[in-house]
C-alpha cells in the first residue's frame, strides 16, 4: 500500500471526525471568500461605473465619511472646467432611495442620479428604448435595463421616488452593474426632490489625453479648492474611507473565521497523534524512518485542508453570488472573486495548517518505539 492510499484509509477510519474537520475548514474558507468578495465587488462596481462613463477624476466634499450626504455648490463645475488640462466636467447629485411602490423592487434601494443631460455624461448615454436623452423633461426619468427587465417599470409608466412620481421616458443600454439598476433624472429635478437647490455632491472630471495631465493639475486643484477631495478613478476604492473601513472589517472577520477553522485542524491532528501512539510505535518498530512517519501524518493534514479548501471555494462563491442578488445589495456590487485571490487563501490556509501540525507530527515521529508499543 502506497503512502497516499494509507493516509486516505486512515482518514476513513474515523469518517465523522474527518467530515467535521473538512466542514470546519470549508466554512472558514467560504466565509473568507464571501466577505472579502463582497467588498471587492463593491469596489469593482464603482470603479467600472466611473471608467465606463469616461471619468478620470472625481471630486467630493473633503472630510465627509458619507459621500452622498455632503454637498457643495454646483457652479464649482464651471470653475474646474476652466483650468488647463481639464477636458470636461459634469456635476452630479446622488441619493440612495428606497422603493415603496409595490413592485418586485419594493423595499430595495435604488441609486438615483441627477445629471445635466446636455453635459458630457448625458451625451454618452445610449437608450435601448424610449425618447432622445436631450429631450428629457423635469418630470421624466431614465431607468437601468435591470429595472425594466420585469414588469415593474416600463416606458410610459411611472416610478415613484421619495413620494414623487416620474414618467419613465427611456431604458438605458446595459453599462455595468450600478447603471443597470440606477435611475437618472435631470439635475434640477433632483435638487428640488431632495431640497438642495444649486448643490451637487460629486464632480466628474475628464482630463485631456496627455501623460502628465493629472500630476500637473492636482496641486492646483487642491490649492484652489481646499474643501474638495480629488481622487483618480483607479484609486477611488483605495481612497474612500468608508470602503477602507468595510474592507478592514471584512478581512478581520474572515481572517478570524479562517484561523478558527485551522485551529480545528490543529486540534484534530493532536488528537490523532495521541490516539494512534501505539500504531505509530508499530510503524517505527518495523523500520519506518522518521521522515516517512512525518510524511504520512502531513499527507493526512494536506488531504483534509485541500478537501476543505475545495468545498469552501464552491460554497463561498455560491454565497457571494447569492448575496449579490439580494434586494438590499442588488445593483451596488459586482460579485468579484479571482483565482489568484483563491490561491492566496489556499496558500495561507495550507501554511497555517502545516505550521500548526508541526508539533504533533514531530512528536509522533520521535516517539520511542518501545514506549509507544506499551501505550494503551
Amino acid at each position: 500500500m502506497n503512502l497516499a492510499r494509507l493516509a486516505w484509509t486512515n482518514l476513513l477510519r474515523r469518517p465523522f471526525r474527518t467530515v467535521f474537520t473538512v466542514a470546519g475548514v470549508a466554512a472558514a474558507v467560504a466565509c473568507f471568500i464571501a466577505l472579502t468578495g463582497l467588498v471587492r465587488g463593491l469596489e469593482r462596481a464603482w470603479t467600472d461605473n466611473l471608467q465606463r462613463r469616461g471619468v478620470d477624476v472625481i471630486a467630493v466634499r473633503r472630510g465627509a465619511a458619507e459621500l452622498l450626504a455632503a454637498s457643495f455648490e454646483a457652479h464649482t463645475a464651471d470653475q474646474v472646467r476652466a483650468l488647463p488640462g481639464v477636458r470636461d466636467v459634469a456635476g452630479e447629485l446622488l441619493r440612495l432611495v428606497e422603493t415603496v411602490d409595490g413592485t418586485e423592487f419594493d423595499g430595495g434601494l435604488l441609486l438615483v442620479a441627477g445629471w445635466s443631460l446636455d453635459g458630457y455624461l448625458g451625451r454618452q448615454l445610449r437608450l435601448q428604448d424610449g425618447t432622445a436623452v436631450t429631450a428629457l423633461a423635469p418630470e421624466q426619468a431614465l431607468i437601468g435595463p435591470m429595472l425594466a427587465a420585469g414588469d415593474a417599470y416600463r416606458v410610459g409608466g411611472d416610478i415613484r421616488l421619495l413620494n414623487r412620481r416620474f414618467e419613465v421616458a427611456g431604458v438605458l443600454q446595459p453599462a455595468g452593474v450600478m447603471m443597470s439598476h440606477a435611475v437618472i433624472i435631470p439635475l434640477s429635478a433632483m435638487q428640488r426632490l431632495i431640497d438642495l437647490p444649486g448643490r451637487i455632491n460629486v464632480l466628474n472630471i475628464a482630463l485631456e489625453p496627455e501623460p502628465n495631465a493629472w500630476p500637473a493639475l492636482r496641486p492646483r486643484l487642491e490649492r484652489e479648492f481646499p474643501d474638495l477631495r480629488f481622487m483618480p478613478t483607479d484609486r477611488v476604492a483605495q481612497d474612500v474611507r468608508l470602503i477602507r473601513l468595510w474592507r478592514g472589517l471584512a478581512w478581520g472577520v474572515s481572517s478570524l473565521a479562517l484561523v478558527t477553522g485551522l485551529v480545528v485542524v490543529w486540534n484534530t491532528m493532536l488528537m490523532v497523534v495521541t490516539e494512534r501512539t501505539r500504531e505509530i510505535g508499530v510503524l517505527a518498530a518495523v523500520g519506518w524512518p522518521v521522515r516517512r512517519i512525518t510524511a504520512l501524518l502531513t499527507l493526512e493534514t494536506l488531504l483534509v485542508v485541500t478537501g476543505g479548501f475545495g468545498l469552501g471555494v464552491l460554497a463561498g462563491q455560491g454565497a457571494l453570488f447569492g448575496l449579490g442578488r439580494m434586494p438590499a445589495l442588488r445593483g451596488f456590487l459586482d460579485p468579484a472573486w479571482s483565482a489568484a485571490a483563491g490561491m492566496e487563501v489556499g496558500a495561507v490556509a495550507l501554511g497555517f495548517a502545516l505550521l500548526g501540525t508541526l508539533y504533533p507530527v514531530r512528536r509522533a515521529a520521535r516517539l520511542d518505539p518501545v514506549a509507544a508499543l506499551r501505550q494503551e
